[in-house]
This record gives structure tokens, C-alpha cells and sequence, in this order.
């Protein structure tokens, strides 16, 4: 009948925008996870070292954060534990670096963040 060309059509359509809906929901904006990562930092500390991947955004990952003195530690941790954006971090070490640098201290964090930092 003439009905079915309009059918097939239209389920194809239905399937192709499914298909959009579920790229769209899965897709990972890394300039906003950057920027959302870049906000959390308070003033005294740098971001070191981060490998991002699609699996960074929902498994965890080690952070490496240099940091100026202890209160810019102390305040990135309340930043981190304060944030919508991070499920969880603890925090795997600290490390002195060369006397006199801008930034002698180090920290060495694993994190899980929320889906949405990227999003």
C-alpha cells in the first residue's frame, strides 16, 4: 500500500534521531571539563599533569597540582570536596620540590569526577 513507504520512512528517521540523542548525551566537551577543572584551582596552585580520555571523565584519574604553600593545599581540598563536579578524591601524596621554586610543594590527588564538568 501506499502507507508503508511513509512508515518505513518515518522509523528511519526515528532511528537516525535516536541515534543523534544518544551521541549528544555521551558527548564529552573537554573545554569545558578544562575550564570547570581550571575554576576549582585556588590561587598558589598550578595544574601539573592530567591525561584525559572519554574514561578520565567518569573513572578516576590522578591529578598533579603544585602548590605555593599549605593553605593553597588546604583550600584546594576544600575546593574539591565543595564541588558538584568531583564524586571523590583523596589525596596519594605530597612531594617537596627544589627550594626556592614558585612552587615547592606538589600534590599528587586521585579524583573521579561527575559526568556533567563535561557536559
Amino acid at each position: 500500500s501506499g502507507f508503508a513507504p511513509a512508515q518505513a520512512a518515518a522509523t528511519s528517521l526515528r532511528n537516525d534521531l535516536r541515534k543523534a540523542k544518544q551521541l549528544l548525551d555521551n558527548d564529552i566537551r573537554y573545554s569545558q571539563f578544562l575550564l570547570r577543572v581550571s575554576a576549582l584551582l585556588p590561587n598558589g596552585t598550578a595544574l601539573d599533569q592530567l591525561e584525559l580520555s572519554p574514561d578520565s571523565i567518569t573513572q578516576p584519574v590522578t591529578l598533579k597540582v603544585l602548590l605555593r604553600n599549605e593553605e593553597a593545599a588546604r583550600q584546594l581540598l576544600t575546593s574539591f570536596a565543595s564541588s558538584p563536579y568531583i564524586t571523590s578524591s583523596t589525596i596519594k601524596g605530597f612531594t617537596t620540590n627544589a627550594p626556592g621554586a614558585t612552587y615547592p610543594y606538589a600534590a599528587e590527588l586521585t579524583v573521579t569526577f561527575d559526568r556533567s564538568i563535561a557536559q
